[in-house]
């Protein structure tokens, strides 16, 4: 089964995707790692791969990278205990660190670890980092786990009191409400919250949900959230990947092409999925 699970991380890795909006090299980097480390039976090799794995998921964490994403490829890890280490290791490293508790929720999950000892983890980041959204929904979690209904109730009304107006549209989003995340993201953009990132994700509905001449009017600030990403990340291949498709939607086929081009010098691997990723997609312009 973790054969499997590494295989699909590596192709996840590897394909990308409209809707992710971090950087992704290291957990490809990690992802690939792990693959070739569950097919080895040479000890002394798994090991260096193992401790590759751990080099790029840090990696991952400091470029802020997705928790979820690192949790996956932690999953796949054939040792226990240097999952815990590792997860120690981040938040002694990071004690200020929302993204620390919770990847250490994730691996306290993957271990098994008693509900009481996680909620411990995740109590102790809330009084490090106060009302932080994604660590109080995982506190009601817990506590709903735990059979503490009106415990999780406070911790989901204490997280609602505190989410942006652009947050409440990435829950609306996590739940399956999309409608009510457009509406949202749209609140947000007249509140002038990071225009350029709410186009983006605008335009990710939109595609996903095949609405694309409803994106029109969101391409231009989504492009120039991307063109931020890249200079923050140059030749990261999947940022550049998703800024051809979103050049190509906005009939730049020029700007596409040069994408293309600049995403297979800078990917690792097989490129002929990228001709493909940026094919699937139309032009409304």
């Amino acid at each position: 089964m973790k054969k499997i699970i590494a295989f699909l991380l590596t192709v996840f890795a590897v394909t990308g995707c409209l809707l992710q909006t971090a950087e992704a090299k290291y957990t490809e980097d990690a992802s690939l790692y792990m693959y070739y480390s569950v097919l080895t039976d040479d000890g002394k090799e798994k090991k260096k791969l193992e401790d590759k794995t751990f080099t790029a998921l840090k990696n991952a964490f400091k470029h802020e990278e997705s928790i979820q994403y690192i949790a996956m490829v932690l999953e796949t890890v054939e040792n226990p205990k240097a999952v815990e280490k590792f997860a120690d290791e981040i938040v002694k490293e990071n004690p200020e660190s929302p993204r620390a508790y919770e990847l250490k929720y994730h691996a306290q999950n993957i271990l098994y670890k008693p509900d009481k000892e996680i909620l411990k983890n995740l109590t102790t980041a809330n009084e490090m980092c106060p009302d932080n959204p994604k660590i109080l929904k995982l506190i009601a979690d817990v506590k709903n786990k735990m059979g503490d209904t009106k415990g999780a109730n406070k911790a989901l009304e204490q997280m609602n009191k505190n989410l942006s107006t652009s947050q409440l549209g990435d829950k609306a989003l996590s739940e399956g409400d999309t409608e009510k995340a457009v509406e949202y993201y749209k609140k947000a953009l007249a509140e002038g919250d990071n225009v350029n990132e709410i186009s983006y994700k605008l335009t990710a509905v939109y595609v996903s949900e095949q609405e694309l001449s409803s994106c029109a009017p969101y391409l231009k600030g989504a492009i120039l959230y991307l063109d931020e990403q890249v200079e923050k990340y140059p030749g990261e291949p999947m940022l550049l990947i998703r800024r051809a498709q979103l050049k190509k939607l906005n009939g730049d086929i020029d700007g596409c092409n040069k994408d293309v081009k600049k995403a297979k010098s800078a990917f690792w691997g097989d490129t002929r999925f990228i001709d493909e990723a940026v094919d699937m997609i139309p032009t409304i312009q």
